[in-house]
């Protein structure tokens, strides 16, 4: 009976199901992932439907605030700068304050380092697409050499003014006590590279005079220097000819690196404030009022006279705003969970450690109208849309892992399995080498992917800067589906590897191991090979290690060896080879000839040529012994055939006399009975040689089976009732066309059921079954056997080999011999199988399509 949940159908169904349900499953899962960062969007739970009440603008408000908060400090400083001031690196460094004056002979105009920092030192970068970062990229200047002086005064050149000074005046070097000159620093890779292998060396001039006491290369970072100092002069130039600074490279390296840091972020910020945050350019309102500086910075000058209007924005009501003040306590803010300290944090940028000591206000405000079409009004369109993707993939997520779940462990249960039958069925992929195929499949996945997504990227959607919605791009869907389909076809071959116990059985590694496994048995055979092998290794890498003009001879010398050996080996196999499929094809006199053949190839070939000679004799021996058991069966059924007619004739005319003795009619029917049971033994004896010799003419045409074996069953069917057996007869409704000899056909199947008539338990049931499988006709024939059968299938096909011990039943023991050959000079197969009592033949022909 077929069942429905493994049947073909319900296994296509599912499989598409899988497909489909595992591409939503997939998709959403990889939504959610590019998604992660916004968890009150994405969480049932959590989930807010508003822009302004989500975690994406607290990110976009807190990162304008940055962004602001640098730009109001480099407003601020731009002010200073009209207003005369400068900044002296020294006192700045010291105090934090501003010049009128170069006090210390290191100071920049403000400007400049405005400039310097925002041009070529920061610029504002995207962080994780929801922050600002500013990354510093300013560039490091020249490398620098330091020259200690006799008085321990230092003299500081750069790496190409300090060269051309060597090779001008002539300078060398000292390593050492004994005086000992390198005259030569050109051999090195680099000037640089010739004084970090010297470092410490002495410099002396023409007349041997010492310049230099000691050099070595500046360590520290220097910076490629855009704006020249107040004075007109470089770093260097200061360090050399100031005294204040002389020895203190590093420490002013330093103070201006970290202005620049500050002043880089100061103009960028500025720069970006300017660009973006104007008035009429976007729904954000700032507000800067510091009372103790006398600053005031607004982008609505409506505020200026009074900061905490700011709440007021728009109608009031939809604006989401925040006010910073010196006091936590005076912190306000209508943003949920907003954090005081964060905010507190952007005011400290503006007025460094100090700004708690100062009267300030820090307020900002957005518009949740949004009037302008700036990037909160896109943000706040993308986040509606992506509100209402994520409770759509959450139904994909649901579904789709639902449906994997189902469908894969359904297939799972099934796969290999058919509706017809208990059997697993495995195709031609699962038949693979277990590594070769998850290679395959890997690699198929694998090219898929980098195929399609080379061809057109994996593709996310992001609408402005700071908020991003991230989508799964069509591409990457089909992707998703074809690598499921190359999971699936995976998996199911891995499970049905696994329910076949084929998964180790049929793996390159278990192959590897049996090898190894047999070398190791065989050690004693391999040994030589292996030695030959490593040598021959060894000699190569030995070579190519020592790299001396004479070993490439040595390597051509073993190669050539090699060579030789693999020929000769090979020319011997093939000898060897020849000489086995002669003597198998029947040339039982062939010799393999000893050319070419050493050691192990020549004791085979020895011993292959003298099993020729004794197959030769065995054949001949066998051939004779065949033929005298065929003249004898001839010559004695010739000679039993003789008088046993006469005999037959005899009984014929006594039995025409009409005796009326009772006891004499009996006996001559007994006679008569023993007589034809005699002939009978007789014909089916020369038949049994006719047919284990093949000497018996087959003339093949197409036979219906089906029709054959019904005529069959219909010429026994009063003998199958006379032994009260009930034939059961099992014939497709097709025909099954072979191509046989009819007349030796019928005979076989007459001996099947004779066998059975003869042979089986009375009232019992006689099974007959006709199948067609892997383009072979099955016949079979069951019963239960009347005797007890204590002897072997092989047995009962034997000659004179009868069911009942007692040989009380009429029959010679030769029909199913006799069928046996029959069957298999047409090109068939006869088995006989046995379980207790229960008998069962079976034979099998190639059908015609």
């Amino acid at each position: 009976m077929k069942k429905w949940y493994k049947a073909g159908v319900t296994k296509a169904s599912l499989v598409i199901l899988a497909i489909i349900c595992g591409t939503m499953f997939i998709t959403s899962f990889v939504w959610f992932g590019l998604n992660a960062q916004d968890t009150d969007s994405l969480l049932p739970t959590t989930r807010v439907a508003k822009f302004e009440e989500s975690s994406r603008f607290k990110e976009l408000l807190s990162s304008d605030s940055g962004t602001i908060a640098q730009g109001i400090k480099g407003r601020v400083l731009r002010e200073k700068e009209e207003a005369g001031e400068l900044l002296d690196l020294k006192k700045y460094s010291e105090t934090g304050e501003f010049s009128k004056k170069d006090e210390s002979g290191f100071s920049y105009r403000i400007a400049d380092l405005l400039a310097w920092g925002s041009m070529n030192g920061y610029t504002m970068t995207h962080y994780n697409e929801l922050m600002y970062e500013m990354q510093s990229t300013i560039p490091e200047g020249p490398s620098v050499i330091v020259c200690q002086k006799a008085d321990d005064s230092y003299q500081y050149f750069t790496v190409a003014d300090f060269h051309n000074i060597v090779k001008e005046e002539d300078y060398t070097f000292s390593f050492g006590q004994d005086n000992t000159y390198n005259e030569d620093p050109e051999g090195y890779y680099s000037f640089d590279d010739f004084v970090y292998a010297n470092e410490g060396a002495s410099v002396y001039g023409k007349d041997n005079a010492q310049i230099y006491k000691k050099i070595w290369m500046f360590t520290g970072v220097t910076y490629a220097e855009e704006y020249k100092t107040i004075s007109g002069k470089s770093i260097l130039e200061i360090a050399n000819t100031e005294p204040e600074w002389n020895g203190k490279l590093q420490e002013m390296y330093e103070m201006l690196g970290s202005a620049l840091d500050s002043f880089g972020q100061a103009g960028s910020g500025l720069t970006y404030m300017e660009e973006n945050f104007r008035q009429g350019d976007t729904n954000l309102t700032y507000v800067y009022a510091n009372k103790t500086d006398g600053i005031m910075q607004t982008n609505d000058e409506s505020l200026k006279n009074n900061p905490d209007k700011i709440k007021e924005i728009g109608n009031g009501r939809s604006a989401k705003y925040v006010i910073v003040k010196p006091r936590l306590k005076d912190f306000d803010t209508n943003i949920e969970k907003a954090s005081a300290t964060e905010w507190m944090s952007y005011a400290k940028e503006l007025m460094g450690d100090d700004y708690k000591d100062k009267d300030f206000t820090l307020a900002l405000a957005v518009d949740g109208d949004y009037p302008v079409k700036d990037n909160y009004y896109e943000q706040s369109e993308v986040y509606k849309s992506f509100y209402r993707q994520a409770g759509d993939y959450t139904i994909f997520f649901i579904l789709g892992l639902v449906g994997t779940l189902v469908s894969v462990l359904w297939l799972t249960v099934v796969s290999g399995r058919r509706s017809r039958d208990e059997e697993l069925h495995l195709n031609m992929f699962d038949r693979l080498k277990t590594e070769l195929a998850a290679v395959l499949v890997i690699g198929a996945e694998a090219f898929v992917v980098a195929a399609i997504g080379s061809q057109y990227g994996f593709s996310t959607t992001s609408s402005g800067y700071a908020v991003a919605n991230h989508s799964v791009s069509l591409v990457w869907v089909i992707i998703f589906f074809a690598s499921m389909c190359l999971f699936l076809a995976g998996y199911l071959s891995l499970v049905r590897r696994i329910k076949g116990r084929t998964l180790w059985k049929n793996s390159i590694l278990k192959y590897l191991v049996n090898l190894v496994q047999i070398a190791f048995r065989h050690v004693n055979i391999l040994w030589r090979t292996v030695l030959l092998f490593v040598i021959f290794v060894l000699i190569h890498w030995v070579t190519l290690g020592a790299g001396t003009s004479s070993m490439p001879v040595v390597m051509l010398v073993a190669e050539i060896a090699g060579l030789v050996y693999l020929v000769r080996t090979t020319l011997g196999r093939a000898a060897i080879h020849k000489g086995i499929k002669r003597i198998a094809d029947g040339d039982l006199n062939y010799k393999i000839p000893y050319q070419f053949l050493k050691g192990e190839q020549l004791e085979i070939a020895e011993k292959i040529n003298n099993i020729g000679e004794g197959l030769d004799k065995a054949v001949e021996e066998s051939l004779r012994s065949e033929r005298m058991k065929t003249d004898l069966i001839t010559n004695v059924s010739h000679d039993i055939k003789t008088p046993l007619t006469s005999i037959i004739n005899y009984i014929g005319l006594l039995k025409q006399e009409n005796f009326t003795d009772p006891k004499l009619v009996k006996y001559l029917d007994i006679l008569e009975e023993k007589a034809m049971r005699l002939k009978t033994l007789t014909e089916d004896v020369v038949e049994a040689s006719k047919a284990s010799s093949g000497n018996v003419n087959l003339e093949y045409m197409n036979i219906n089976l089906v029709e054959l074996i019904q005529q069959t069953s219909g010429e026994f069917a009063e003998r199958l009732e006379s032994r009260k057996l009930t034939e059961i007869l099992s014939l497709p409704e097709t025909e099954v066309v072979v191509r046989l000899d009819s007349r030796q056909t019928w005979r076989v199947l007459e001996n099947i059921y004779n066998n059975a008539v003869k042979y089986s338990q009375p009232g019992t049931r006689v099974y007959s079954h006709l199948e067609v499988k892997d383009q072979r006709a099955y016949f079979s024939l069951k019963n239960i056997s009347e005797e007890e059968l204590n002897i072997t299938p092989d047995e009962l096909t034997e000659r004179f080999i009868r069911g009942d011990a007692s040989r009380s039943k009429e029959g010679s023991g030769l029909g199913l011999s006799i069928a046996k050959s029959l069957t298999e000079l047409q090109g068939g197969t006869f088995t006989i199988n046995l379980d207790g009592d229960l008998f069962k033949v079976t034979i099998s022909f190639p059908i015609i399509k």
